[in-house]
């Protein structure tokens, strides 16, 4: 017997959200289908890939991200340097240190931490 596959129906939407503006924006979200599920219903805002940067600096357990941040000896300098990253769409820079439940810094001590 073949196969028939159905679509799942999804009766909510995700809502979308603009990072940035002018032409550097980026939409994401306002699908109504699981993630990459484009043969349920049509994707409305293409996915986007995004690189994280804590201010706490680099996971010891990770010795391609240190090599890959080699020389960048500040949160700003591991920014620029992702921001150079060939098909990252969006940078999140991860302000942990001024988390009130732990170092609880300022936010412009924080930028300065790594």
């Amino acid at each position: 017997m073949p196969y028939k596959g159905t679509p799942q129906t999804f009766n909510a939407a995700i809502n979308s959200v603009v990072i940035g503006t002018g032409d550097a924006a980026v939409t994401l979200g306002g699908e109504n289908v699981m993630p990459l599920y484009s043969f349920d219903a049509p994707i409305q805002n293409r996915p986007a890939i995004g690189v994280e940067i804590e201010d706490t600096g680099l996971r010891d357990d990770l010795p391609a991200l240190k090599e890959f941040y080699a020389g960048a000896e500040t949160t700003v300098d591991q920014a620029v340097r992702a921001a150079e990253l060939e098909g990252a769409d969006f940078i999140v820079v991860k302000l942990v240190s001024a988390d009130p439940n732990g170092q609880d810094a300022s936010v412009e001590d924080s930028w300065a931490i790594s």
